[in-house]
């Protein structure tokens, strides 16, 4: 008997198209996978399509604005007619450098937004599934690619890992 996996990339716009693909995957060719493995936009989706829930990814997470993700935003975003400009907020990114963070803005929001979406109840009915779902995350301060497996965490650390993974620290510390 063959196991077969739906793994899905990032890349914002890149992971909501194979996110299109993964609905048409489950719901019109009624395809079942034994492993669910998403990084950034990915593992987003995963876990909704894990238990078939596209309805909820589309609810959730279609209509993201900048304000669902950043509670302090790096962007400047300007829209003039039918054109949308997009600059760095360099204002906003020297506060967060002074505050000694590691990153360009803050993403508390986000790390809320998936926690709304995926709550306790829903996490441990994922947990007795017997697909397996698991998030990629790009660990640059040891240059290293880690896996988290919902079967083996806790649901903080379940969701933190879906948040991480959404997120990039362009500076590490090289010392630790």
């Amino acid at each position: 008997m063959s196991k077969s996996a739906l793994v899905i990339s990032g890349g914002g716009s890149k992971g909501a198209f194979a996110g299109g693909v993964a609905q048409y995957l489950v719901e019109e060719t009624k395809q079942q996978y034994d492993l669910f493995l998403g990084t950034s936009t990915g593992s987003l989706l995963v876990s909704h399509l894990a238990l078939n829930k596209i309805e909820e990814i589309k609810r959730a997470f279609i209509s993201v604005t900048q304000d669902d993700v950043f509670d302090n935003c790096p962007f400047l975003v300007r829209k003039k007619g039918v054109l949308t400009r997009i600059k760095i907020n360099h204002f906003n990114v020297l506060k967060n450098f002074l505050r000694g963070k590691k990153t360009f803005g803050e993403s508390n929001n986000l790390r809320n937004l998936i926690s709304r979406e995926i709550t306790i109840p829903y996490f441990e009915k994922l947990q007795k599934e017997t697909q397996e779902v698991v998030i990629c995350v790009s660990n640059l301060s040891s240059n290293k690619v880690e896996y988290n497996s919902l079967q083996e965490s806790t649901y903080e650390d379940f969701i933190d890992w879906i948040w991480i993974s959404c997120n990039y620290v362009p500076l590490h510390d090289f010392g630790d």
